[in-house]
């Protein structure tokens, strides 16, 4: 059914006044637009990084085999039907405070290759590294930094930096965190040349509690890649998780989408009290 929107129109005496909160709240909603993309898990979308969905890691012989294969299947070059790899870390109790990068470059059979770990810190505790491909017997590069939150803040978003070296086939990514409102410095890991940047935030009232990262590589030009996505919950999340997983009962929504539409609810609510609009009833709506 169509929904229709009624505008009162306030006072002339206070039409200045009125437009200005009009104004403020729209652009107050425009500028959370990019943040509050969360699927219905509470994960961000990825950041739009550049990234390979393939993983050409046969050496010698079997890199052209699988290329071959690739055609036959109708890949068209494509060797895999996805990317090499993809690993997460969720806070089992407590915020993300913390994230520490382990980095590695160097020669793996006959390729530059530039591999990137990583370690959560939830609340005061570090979880562990998440078990992504870091080559051992790499002789060239190897590099650990850690960025943590001052005491009392938590992480509310990430943001990446991709470096990229044609000439030595290096591939460089950096990293900061936002804690509260505050972005920090860049992590002091290797960097240069960089090509883009992007990064995730939390709505505003969530924070984040996990990170999810993708890897895919290209062997020609040794071309590494990572994606990242961020998981975002709220202290009402939380608290309904909790209750959820203690046995209470019900068979209406719950978690994170369900907070979410009820608090989205209530802010459609609450502007259409500050703009003076009120909502035709739908036939649905009829009593």
């Amino acid at each position: 059914a169509t929904r229709l929107l009624r505008i009162k129109t306030p006072p002339m005496a206070a039409a200045g006044a009125y437009l200005r909160s009009v104004v403020l709240i729209l652009f107050s909603l425009l500028a959370q637009s990019n943040t509050n993309a969360l699927a219905q898990d509470g994960w961000t979308e990825r950041l739009g990084l550049r990234f390979k969905h393939d993983c050409q890691e046969e050496e010698g012989i079997r890199s052209w085999l699988a290329w071959a294969m690739s055609w036959l299947a109708g890949r068209k070059g494509q060797r895999s039907d996805s990317h090499c790899e993809s690993k997460e870390q969720l806070c089992s109790m407590g915020e993300l405070t913390g994230l520490r990068v382990r980095n590695a470059a160097g020669e793996v059979g006959g390729s530059d290759r530039d591999f990137y770990d990583f370690d959560l810190q939830c609340g005061r505790a570090w979880t562990g590294w998440l078990g992504m491909r870091l080559d051992s017997s790499m002789t060239g590069h190897v590099q650990t930094e850690t960025a943590l939150c001052r005491p009392g803040l938590v992480v509310t978003g990430v943001q990446v930096l991709r470096g990229r070296d044609n000439h030595k086939d290096r591939d460089y990514l950096n990293f900061r965190l936002k804690c509260g409102s505050e972005w920090g410095s860049p992590l002091g890991l290797a960097f240069d040349h960089l090509r883009e940047t992007r990064q995730a935030t939390c709505p505003r009232g969530f924070h984040a509690d996990g990170v999810r990262v993708h890897r895919g590589f290209q062997d020609w030009g040794d071309l590494d890649t990572y994606e990242f996505q961020l998981h975002c919950s709220s202290a009402t999340v939380r608290r309904e998780s909790a209750a959820s997983s203690s046995g209470s009962g019900g068979t209406g929504s719950s978690g994170t989408f369900a907070s979410r539409a009820a608090a989205a609810a209530q802010a459609a609510d609450e502007l259409r009290t500050e703009l003076g609009i009120v909502r035709a009833l739908t036939p649905h709506d009829e009593v």
